[in-house]
């Protein structure tokens, strides 16, 4: 608890002595059908930028409840953006979760991104978490990028492999479609995901065999000269075993920027 605590009194400190910075206060809700409760997430997370990237440093909190009972937990996040010239950027991403239902012990992600033809973009990478019950999750994905002058679309396919429970290996596939408002200011979206299990961050579903479809919209808007206001509406329709259930989810989000 006490590097929570820490953390936080060091957010406003972080913010306030980085130019160009973004703070961005966030909230989301998951229903979960069959009996399997719901989820609420909120946070704050600082951005900032350095001349060759960026950074970000975050903390939430979260409750699950459900027919087992009600968790609560807490989740440190930090991550780190270096370019390396023109072309190729590395994003490195560490998480920590603590041992609680609602987040993974903890997440260690490393991703390259390579400019193609000039506005396009490839993307690969790695990653692992730790989930509770000593669970294991180890991931590779691929993702292209293709973008004009007002729209987006982004392909990305991850394939996956757990150990701890039977899961075993799985895969899952996402593809967004972006479109910016005129100015390039605002901006909606399309997310759409299938794959043949579920690998949620969440200790009453856990990661296992199953199905997984879902769509989601979101919308970027910005009030003024400094605030973004970003709200997502999604649902998604699961298998786990022999259980189906449909999950919906409510997510907002406001960043200041200066």
């Amino acid at each position: 608890m006490y590097r929570y605590l820490l953390l936080s009194a060091l957010l406003p400190f972080a913010a306030a002595n980085a130019a160009g910075s973004t703070v961005l206060m966030h909230g989301g809700w998951t229903g979960y059908g069959d009996g399997l409760g719901e989820r609420h997430v909120t946070g704050i997370d600082v951005l900032g930028t350095r001349p060759q990237g960026g950074w970000r440093l975050g903390i939430a909190r979260g409750e699950r409840r459900s027919s087992a009972g009600h968790a609560a937990g807490s989740r440190l996040e930090s991550g780190w953006q270096q370019r390396w010239g023109d072309r190729l950027t590395s994003h490195s991403r560490m998480q920590w979760g603590g041992n609680s239902p609602v987040f993974p012990v903890w997440v260690l992600e490393q991703t390259l991104s390579f400019r193609v033809g000039g506005a396009h973009e490839g993307r690969v990478g790695v990653s692992q978490s730790r989930h509770r019950n000593g669970v294991v999750s180890s991931a590779v994905h691929g993702e292209a990028r293709l973008r004009g002058t007002r729209w987006e679309t982004r392909l990305r396919h991850l394939r996956n492999w757990q150990r701890g429970v039977r899961a075993g290996t799985s895969h899952a596939t996402r593809m967004v479609l972006l479109w910016r408002d005129a100015g390039g200011t605002g901006s909606s979206s399309l997310w759409l995901t299938a794959g043949n299990s579920l690998a949620e961050d969440d200790g009453v579903i856990g990661p296992r065999n199953g199905r997984l479809r879902s769509a989601t919209l979101l919308r970027a808007q910005p009030v003024g000269q400094n605030w973004t206001v970003r709200g997502a509406l999604g649902r998604s329709w699961n298998q786990a075993g022999d259980r189906r259930y449909i999950s919906n989810t409510l997510a907002l989000s406001a960043g200041y920027r200066w």
